[in-house]
């Protein structure tokens, strides 16, 4: 009786290994920072210093960096403070040898932050590393058997190949201009970073990623009048990039349109340019005088664009129009 095998190569998990790290932790406000009055929010990070394999364990060291936002004791001013707690710790992984490659994550599972008195803050945390080593083993699977009389049993196994195993960086540098109803910029007090709408798509030989980068930031300001401030800004998305442009001009088409049926004076590409910039302008001046929203040329430029877009369907119309109705005029 002759069995015959074929090999298959996999991806096996060599060892793995959980981890928990506590933090308990005073921290002294520094000199330079006023006295804490009342705690608003408070964040935290894992910053990863050195990962390093050897024989049976794994050493890793790094920082948890977290983040408080207070309110001054004297002046109710809003003030940021940020505190390092470093950590080492070694993850016990059987089977391991100095040049295998490790997965490491994490996750802070409890984070607070407690006011002590106006000078010194009590931080802990519960961070949990999760550490998995994989290798590449062969195994064989019985596939046939050729010998007659002996019943056969097969069943269907759908194997799923590892076919591309890449790390892509994307680095993001760009300026956010503050509009012109915002201070200047004193200290930076907070920010948030988050992805959002992220799509996948599987194309030729590619895979590409689509979303938004969401970026929030809240700062001080050189304005004693309005000290606080905040700028939100949404990079990268081009959903959200097509709305605002498709907002702006749609919104003014029906300005273009209608103004020269109402007023037969206004049947002038020319008029009708100049009344569109002139109602945005004034919508844009009530906005940085009421600081609801912000100044922004480009939308100026786009509802401009969406009035004479909506003088051009105007005229298209009432060439139509003219056609089946011959001799009549608006």
């Amino acid at each position: 009786m002759e069995l015959r095998k074929e090999s298959v190569q996999m991806l096996h998990v060599k060892s793995r290994a959980t981890s928990q790290v506590t933090f308990d932790a005073d921290y002294n406000v520094p000199d330079a920072k006023p006295d804490m009055g009342r705690l608003i929010q408070s964040k935290g990070d894992i910053v990863m210093d050195e990962v390093r394999l050897s024989e049976g364990k794994a050493f890793i060291s790094g920082n948890l960096n977290a983040d408080v936002l207070y309110v001054g004791e004297e002046d109710q001013k809003v003030c940021s403070l940020a505190a390092k707690l470093p950590f080492d710790e070694t993850l016990n992984l059987e089977g391991i040898a100095g040049g295998d490659k490790m997965c490491l994550k994490w996750e802070i599972e409890d984070l607070s932050v407690h006011m002590i008195h106006s000078r010194k803050l009590n931080i802990k945390a519960i961070v949990t590393f999760y550490a998995v080593v994989d290798e590449m083993t062969g195994i064989q699977l019985p596939v046939e058997i050729s010998e007659d009389g002996i019943s056969v049993k097969k069943k269907k196994v759908q194997l799923m190949s590892l076919m591309v195993h890449k790390k892509d960086t994307l680095r993001i540098k760009d300026e956010v201009t503050l509009a012109s109803n915002k201070p200047n910029i004193d200290m930076l007090l907070w920010n948030t970073i988050e992805v959002r709408g992220l799509d996948l798509r599987l194309e030729d030989n590619m895979i590409k990623a689509r979303g938004e980068l969401a970026v929030f930031v809240l700062y001080s300001g050189e304005d004693e009048e309005n000290p606080l401030q905040w700028v939100y800004r949404e990079q990268l998305g081009a959903f959200a990039v097509f709305t605002n442009i498709f907002g702006n001009v749609i919104g003014f088409l029906p300005f273009g349109f209608i103004l020269p049926v109402i007023f037969r004076r206004m049947n002038s590409g020319f008029l009708i340019c100049i009344s569109g910039f002139i109602l945005s302008l004034t919508v844009e001046v009530i906005q940085l005088v009421t600081k609801v929203g912000c100044f922004d040329v480009d939308d100026m430029i786009l509802n401009t664009l969406g009035a004479a877009l909506g003088y051009a369907l105007f005229l298209i119309c009432n060439h139509i129009r003219r056609k089946f109705h011959y001799g009549k005029k608006i």
